[in-house]
């Protein structure tokens, strides 16, 4: 009887021990596995630190580098990670205290800067940051194509435009400093379909434009369309520009054989100047008239002094720069200047096998403006003009290709426009 109790109560026990066994299992099978609000593991790596940004409130999205001091960086360029909003910056150096990097092309007024390194768990606390959109449409063209641009003094902009969908004119147009639009001059006609290619604002609140393939300078008043103002060109004109006394300097294609200066007071009388090449744009900059021309097949600059009253100095006439050198395919078709003195040629090259616009610096070393947004849709070839606003924004027409409409293009430049004496900059 004895060891049938004693068998009872081993399997008893075994039966009450598997049946603990079981009953752990189960409630560990069932276990959740979330982390716990509490957990008590330290975060992992150092909190970085942003003490500073250079330049310290704002850049260029895309295109600008932005110097980030602070601390808690790894120097191990590819093991931080920083953001401008959204988007995040490309790291180009990096050590313990700074990092060096490009905008992202992310543009916004409030964006937060924070940054953090890899397998860490911090982020730097954020700080504010501008950046502007480094090149976008400054104009909309639904249904049109503008032509050309002019800037006035208080920094309105000026079109002539016409219809996108068949050559037909639709007239000048004025876009205020708010983006609202009224007619300045209407068309010339209401079959009109001609084109101005060239157009300053001039002295008087008028704007000067030259039209495709006419010998003449074209004057328009406010609610008044074009007409000729000077005639007496020995062919067609391509551009022009004011200077420092109130003249006017033109040129043209080859067939000219010349130069000429208008005086605003008497725009029938016409000085001219020897000269051989196909003139693609003219600008006066500290008392010298610089010409970028087709000769013998080469895109060059030349600079001709302007000497007292305002007489061109031809005999003392200099190879500027030569494009051929450099950039053999480009065809200039506009120039103008930051008051720095670097020149901005644009390029109309329509196989964009050159830049848009080239940067020829005062010792005729070059650069190739904004390379970083070579393949932007915005920023293509080809430019068929140039104008600087009162700011640091350059705009430019731009012309048609199979994939671009033809548009004007604001580009901010962070540089000052040379004088443009028409509209009475100093």
């Amino acid at each position: 009887m004895k060891m049938k109790f004693n068998m009872l109560n081993s399997k008893k026990f075994l039966v009450g021990l598997l049946s603990l066994f079981f009953i752990t299992l189960f409630i560990s099978c069932n276990e959740d596995t979330t982390p716990s609000l509490w957990d008590t593991r330290p975060p992992e790596g150092v909190k970085p630190v942003i003490s500073s940004l250079e330049p310290a409130t704002e850049s260029l999205a895309g295109v600008d580098i932005v110097t980030i001091n602070g601390t808690g960086f790894s120097s191990v360029k590819e093991n931080n990670i920083v953001y401008f909003g959204s988007a995040q910056a490309t790291v180009l150096e990096a050590t313990a205290v700074k990092l060096v990097v490009r905008t992202p092309n992310n543009p916004g007024d409030t964006l937060q800067v924070k940054c953090t390194v890899t397998n860490s768990d911090y982020f730097s606390d954020p700080v504010q940051y501008r950046l502007r959109v480094a090149a976008g449409e400054a104009v909309k063209v639904t249904n049109r194509a503008p032509n050309c641009v002019a800037v006035d003094k208080a920094g309105n902009i000026y079109i002539h435009a016409t219809n996108s969908a068949v050559v037909k004119e639709i007239g000048f147009i004025k876009i205020a400093t708010d983006g609202s639009e009224t007619t300045f001059a209407p068309p010339g006609s209401a079959t009109s379909s001609v084109v101005f290619t060239t157009m300053k604002y001039g002295p008087d609140n008028s704007l000067y434009c030259i039209r495709q393939a006419t010998n003449a300078v074209f004057i328009v008043k406010e609610n008044t369309a074009a007409k000729a103002w000077s005639t007496g060109f020995t062919k067609a004109l391509k551009d022009i520009d004011f200077d420092d006394k109130g003249h006017i300097w033109a040129g043209g294609v080859a067939d000219n054989h010349q130069l000429y200066r208008i005086t605003v007071t008497s725009p029938k009388k016409l000085e001219k100047y020897p000269f051989e090449g196909d003139v693609n744009s003219v600008r006066y900059f500290q008392n010298s008239l610089y010409v970028a021309a087709t000769r013998d097949n080469v895109e060059k600059i030349f600079k001709i002094p302007v000497v007292s009253d305002s007489v061109l100095d031809v005999a003392n006439a200099v190879e500027y720069f030569d494009f051929s050198t450099v950039y053999p395919t480009a065809k200039i078709s506009s120039i103008t200047f930051s008051q720095d003195g670097v020149l901005y040629a644009g390029n109309a090259d329509t196989l964009a096998t050159a830049p848009p616009i080239i940067m020829v610096n005062p010792d005729k070393s070059t650069l190739v403006f904004f390379d970083v947004l070579l393949g932007d849709v915005i920023y293509s070839c080809p430019v068929n003009m140039m104008c600087w606003g009162i700011s640091d924004e350059l705009y430019f027409a731009r012309g048609k290709t199979s994939v671009h409409k033809q548009e004007i293009v604001k580009v901010i430049t962070k540089k000052q426009s040379a004088p443009y004496y028409g509209r009475g900059d100093l």
